[in-house]
């Protein structure tokens, strides 16, 4: 049901299998950063 009433989802590849889950502001720090990197602001403080 939640899934059906997104609008976009987001898949974040775990490195170690044994790790099953992230919180939030794991999650969120993750995402975060990538768009930086994409956006080429990493040396942007």
């Amino acid at each position: 049901e939640v899934l059906a009433a997104c609008d976009a989802t987001v898949h974040i590849p775990m490195a170690q299998p044994r790790v099953r889950s992230l919180n939030l502001s794991v999650s969120a720090a993750l995402g975060l950063f990538e768009a930086r990197r994409q956006l080429g602001l990493l040396d942007v403080v």
